[in-house]
């Protein structure tokens, strides 16, 4: 009676504190962080305020800009041909298809892989019908099903006028949210930075363009996009001449080509957003890079699908350049040693998450959504020895009863869990905790002392990481 009276006394809430506190206890001997010394300084003075540390990209839901909704819905009303509920409907399959998309397996892959599929047919002949051995029908068959089954039916998207439209509908909205992310990171560490000429390969609708412009208004004198569908290229015209077919686009300085340019002119910023999946294989995704990283004279970005097939891609781009040399990553790694998400193997992919409003097909309020993706930013030239390489969180921020946990990616090239306590960290440093998430900078440098104790990377603290 007494162990029943104890079991329900037991409840949820005492079982979550239960494993917060045997969380804190497992992760943290040392308490390995502290708060940056400048940003400690202008907080005690006043002049940020810990909601709004210098970690922190605005997270507010995204809308894309109401010249290009009018735009759209202008294109849409007059120039499409197909129903609306209809083109929703077509949008909304194709965006499922684009987000689970895989690049094509390599030829060694393909041939290791059926010689596998082989090995097994002849087993299972073995097990059960050994009088069919020697039937190369059977043999075939068995096989094809097996490759159906197991073999990515790879193939690259031809965007004809529908499909384009399609892409404008479904996708435009989130590309842009996660543009408009990306960059404002780029403008919030250097204020001062001013570029002057845009490249963009793949540039699809043209929402590298918009999102540029944005947060660099008035400062491009040239827009040159790259992408090899006419259909696309003239859909991105259109909508920059408010989708009325005017002679003059609102920007200047904007071309269009559906092949990379001979000259190797360089560009201030280099984009590829959701571009090199639709390369045939590795080779021709690592070509297309060096080709990008030719042109760049500051930042190179690359953008891809959150899930992990589109984090391999990104993994495959950054260490790709990095072994170039005379670069290094500006975010969202704090460091160039090899990705520690991808060393684990554990296949969970490195992404993160904006939230947007989607395009309205007809006039009624947009919807909020959440976009994830996996992105890199490379800049040329060493990393500044001014570089704070403030660790990155890299899953959202767990909020418990006075105390927050945090997933960090560290300038030492390793993931850690920490557990941040006004009473160990100060109240300061607690409140940017608490105030940061995920993708946010952490304004923490490490502590000088020796015996540190740097955390376990395989503990897991709670399943909501995982399932962010």
């Amino acid at each position: 009676m007494l162990l029943r009276r104890s079991c329900r006394r037991f409840n949820s809430t005492s079982l979550n504190n239960a494993v917060d506190t045997l969380a804190e206890i497992t992760t943290t001997n040392k308490w390995k962080y502290k708060l940056d010394d400048n940003v400690e300084s202008d907080l005690q003075n006043e002049k940020i305020k810990t909601k709004r540390h210098p970690g922190i990209v605005p997270s507010a839901p995204i809308n894309i800009p109401e010249s290009f909704i009018k735009a759209a819905k202008i294109i849409l009303e007059d120039d499409c041909y197909i129903p609306k509920k209809q083109l929703s409907g077509r949008s909304e399959n194709f965006v499922k298809y684009l987000k689970a998309k895989k690049p094509p397996m390599e030829q060694d892959e393909l041939q290791a892989h059926i010689s596998n599929l082989k090995t097994k047919v002849i087993k299972g002949l073995q097990k059960s019908k050994k009088d069919l051995l020697s039937d190369e029908h059977v043999m075939k068959s068995q096989l094809t099903n097996l490759m159906k089954k197991t073999v990515y039916n790879w193939f690259p998207v031809k965007y004809d006028i529908a499909q384009s439209l399609c892409y404008l509908v479904g996708r435009s909205a989130a590309e842009y949210a996660v543009l408009i992310k990306i960059l404002s990171e780029i403008k919030l560490r250097n204020p001062d930075w001013k570029p002057l000429t845009l490249f963009d390969f793949g540039s699809g609708v043209g929402t590298v363009t918009w999102a540029a412009n944005t947060i660099w208004p008035k400062s491009f004198t040239e827009y040159f996009n790259v992408d090899s569908s006419a259909s696309m290229n003239d859909l991105a015209e259109l909508l920059l001449k408010g989708g009325r077919g005017e002679k003059e686009i609102s920007l200047r300085g904007v071309y269009y080509r559906q092949f990379f340019p001979s000259k190797p002119v360089p560009y201030d910023l280099v984009v590829s957003a959701y571009t090199l999946m639709e390369l045939p294989s590795l080779k021709s995704r690592l070509d297309a890079v060096r080709q990008l990283w030719s042109k760049t004279m500051r930042y190179l970005v690359i953008v891809e699908q959150g899930s992990y097939a589109g984090f391999k891609v990104i993994n495959e781009v950054r260490d790709f350049i990095l072994s170039l040399g005379n670069s290094h990553v500006f975010s969202p790694c704090a460091q160039d040693y090899p990705c520690p998400q991808f060393a684990s193997n554990k296949e969970l992919p490195c992404n993160f998450a904006v939230r947007y409003h989607d395009l309205p097909l007809n006039d009624i309020s947009q919807n909020l959504r959440k976009e994830k993706f996996s992105y890199i930013v490379l800049k040329k030239g060493k990393r500044s020895e001014n570089d704070s390489q403030w660790p990155r969180l890299i899953n959202p921020t767990l909020i418990r009863h006075k105390h927050v946990i945090c997933t960090l990616c560290t300038k030492e090239g390793k993931i850690e869990q920490s557990v941040f306590t006004a009473s160990k960290y100060g109240k300061l440093a607690f409140r940017c905790a608490k105030a940061s998430d995920w993708g946010d900078r952490l304004p923490m440098t490490v502590k000088d002392t020796p015996d540190d104790v740097i955390v376990d990377e395989n503990v897991n603290l709670d399943k909501e990481i995982t399932n962010k």
